[in-house]
């Protein structure tokens, strides 16, 4: 059975806003890419945050017992083995790729995000002729799927000012 689920407003106010704050401050560093196999791979922004628990920001741990404890209980995850950040711009799209490990958790944390600026996460089928499933980006939203699912970030829209980033 494929995983592919989306789960809104799983954190407080407090929390919501706090991941917001650190979120907007970040030193970014531009050159990631989501396939380094490819030569014509899409460059965008990365911060890598932790490789485990132990390694984690005391907010990054925050939000990881309380997805553990509340909103992933029925997925049985236990750790997480790699945490980052990435951004994209208008013009600056994601390559479609697999990700390993068993699941893949995508949060929106930007509060300011408008629906007409797109930005979400589209899954495709294994094909990668067909998207399946769309996530819009919307604030504070947790959008949970199968890691082997072939996935990108949709276009941000040039009506959009402002950096999309995703944890």
């Amino acid at each position: 059975q494929v995983i592919i689920e989306t789960f809104d407003d799983v954190f407080g106010p407090k929390l919501t806003q706090e991941i917001h704050t650190q979120m907007s401050g970040m030193s970014w560093k531009y050159g990631w890419v989501s396939d380094r196999t490819t030569a014509n791979t899409q460059k965008y922004w990365h911060v890598h945050i932790a490789n485990d628990y132990d390694s984690a920001t005391d907010i990054i741990k925050e939000m990881w017992d309380h997805l553990t404890t509340k909103v992933l209980k029925k997925f049985d995850v236990q750790h997480f083995y790699r945490c980052y950040a990435n951004a994209h711009t208008y013009g600056c799209h994601g390559q479609t790729h697999c990700d390993d490990g068993d699941f893949t958790m995508i949060y929106y944390p930007n509060r300011d995000w408008k629906p007409e600026w797109y930005g979400g996460t589209q899954v495709w089928n294994d094909e990668q002729t067909e998207i399946i499933h769309t996530s819009n980006y919307k604030p504070g939203r947790l959008f949970v799927f199968d890691a082997h699912l072939p996935h990108n970030q949709q276009e941000v829209s040039r009506l959009c000012q402002e950096l999309r980033y995703v944890i």
